[in-house]
């Protein structure tokens, strides 16, 4: 029985060290490939970024803001942290892990505030973006905040990728590919999705464990003396005269602001959100809509002192 036992433990022992290296292996191809859903992070971990501005938001900053343009204009460097489908407590989670691997503080936080910015606290899209970090305490930490994950998800080596897709489609998965440069990902796409028509009417929601998260974020920033520019980029017309009571939601994130005493930029009627020439939907600019409004930022930033 005892020798049984052995072998069994042996065998346990060598299965989960093949496993653990297995798991390795795949994580270290996810964080190194083009794919999107990885990029983005393991550049804020592996890379110097040396950023004096940094770009948070979500899809609609990923997609809008142009760090070369902004570089070009304000003479600084910038970089791009949008993340795609996330409110804020996940933005937040990000320049938390930026702060953690990057000893220079940047001077200026561009935050896009949008209608959905706050509505809910997002978790589930795209968790797998997450799972090549769960080697790193630190990041599984900061992961854990806004991200349940199962224990075995966090430690049971190869688990949560066979239960995403299944071990073999993940290894042979072909990169969600994404041209980037500083983070930065313009869409070349036009017009093309009338979805926001079937919609009659849009009431604009907060949750309230996203402003509280946000409201300490805001005054960490402050106690540290960055700047934070509340950025209401353009949205197409259509959609905003659909929103039932958008005073309210001002109201709310104009608060902050002069809570904090933090500069507002309001592009919500102006004239690039007037044209469908410039999106390639309601709520995103496509790549010229960007380009424009990158540079019309540029210069309004630099009109509030927002330079090198």
């Amino acid at each position: 029985m005892k020798r049984f036992l052995k072998i069994v433990g042996i065998v346990a022992f060598l299965l989960y060290g093949l496993n653990l290296g297995l798991d390795y292996a795949i994580s270290f191809k996810l964080q190194h490939s083009a794919d999107r859903r990885y990029i983005g992070w393991s550049k804020i971990i592996n890379e110097q970024l040396d950023a004096d501005l940094v770009i948070l938001g979500s899809s609609r900053a990923w997609v809008q803001y142009s760090p070369a343009i902004l570089d070009s204009i304000l003479q600084l460097n910038s970089f791009n942290m949008g993340i795609d489908g996330s409110a804020l407590n996940r933005q937040i989670i990000r320049y938390e892990v930026f702060d953690h691997y990057h000893a220079k503080k940047p001077k200026y936080i561009v935050l896009n505030v949008d209608y959905f910015s706050a509505h809910e606290w997002s978790y589930g899209y795209e968790r797998e973006q997450f799972f090549p970090y769960m080697w790193n305490p630190f990041m599984r930490e900061e992961i854990g905040k806004v991200e349940p994950m199962s224990w075995a998800e966090r430690y049971i080596p190869v688990y949560r990728y066979t239960t995403y897709k299944g071990l073999y489609n993940v290894v042979h998965e072909k990169p969600w590919d994404a041209t980037t440069y500083k983070g930065y990902m313009g869409r070349e796409s036009t017009w093309a999705v009338k979805a926001y028509e079937e919609l009659t009417t849009l009431h604009i929601t907060t949750d309230e464990r996203v402003m509280a998260m946000f409201d300490q974020f805001l005054n960490e920033r402050k106690q540290e003396g960055i700047q934070v520019i509340f950025c209401y980029a353009p949205i197409y017309i259509g959609l905003t005269d659909k929103a039932d009571n958008l005073d309210e939601f001002f109201a709310c994130f104009n608060g902050y602001a002069e809570r904090y005493d933090f500069p507002i930029l309001d592009y919500t009627y102006h004239e690039l959100s007037m044209d469908t020439a410039y999106f390639y939907n309601a709520t995103h600019l496509n790549k010229f809509g960007a380009e424009l409004f990158s540079a019309q930022l540029a210069y309004d930033l630099d009109s509030i002192g927002v330079n090198r």
